[in-house]
């Protein structure tokens, strides 16, 4: 029983004991995509955006202990672009403008957007609950990400997604028409990050 109780104190203090592992994220392999769908009384006449970007940098410290666990990142605001595959390439250079211009990012204003965790809830499955704060057009909002985690002793793989309006941040969904046809204020964003551990 001695043995037994000794054992089980080693285990718990060797946990407590593990090192936080800090990964960096690679920016050619970190890409976030924004998914904004058509809305109004003629939304079937709109169509949805697609707008991609690279992660700038960021990190992940990853701890076995609760509450330790720690992410951010930044995007460069003047990366993001239109794709928009249904559309001419002309048009794309339109919607690119006018995303960049005052009345949206304001990239000129504000080049970049940043996400700060508060905290992170690793659960058994490796499935995470990141709570943060993001910064857009020099806003700050609480937003949380639902992700799933993979994990190598040198690599880390992290998907994901998360919603929030675009109101949420000062910004007006685009509109045409008297408001007809317009952008959705809810955006759903979705993610990959993949990161390499700091030796």
């Amino acid at each position: 029983m001695k043995k037994l109780l000794c054992f089980v104190a080693w285990l718990v203090l060797s946990t407590v004991a593990a090192p936080a592992q800090t990964y960096n994220f690679d920016p050619s392999k970190s890409l976030i995509e924004i998914h904004l769908g058509a809305a109004g009384a003629f939304g079937f006449m709109g169509h949805d955006h697609l707008i991609q970007t690279r992660i700038e940098r960021g990190s992940f410290l990853l701890s076995t202990n609760p509450g330790q666990s720690a992410v951010e990142l930044l995007v460069n605001s003047k990366a993001l672009r239109v794709l928009d595959p249904e559309l001419s390439a002309r048009d794309r250079r339109k919607i690119q403008t006018k995303m960049e211009s005052d009345r949206i990012l304001a990239v000129s204003r504000f080049p970049s957007i940043t996400f700060k965790s508060t905290s992170v809830n690793l659960a058994a499955n490796r499935q995470l609950l990141v709570f943060g704060n993001l910064t857009i057009r020099g806003q700050t909002r609480p937003i949380v990400l639902k992700a799933t985690l993979e994990q190598t002793q040198a690599h880390l793989r992290v998907t994901g997604s998360t919603q929030f309006k675009q109101t949420e941040f000062g910004i007006k969904p685009v509109s045409s028409g008297f408001g007809a046809v317009k952008v959705k204020d809810l955006m759903t964003i979705t993610f990959l990050v993949c990161g390499d551990r700091v030796r």
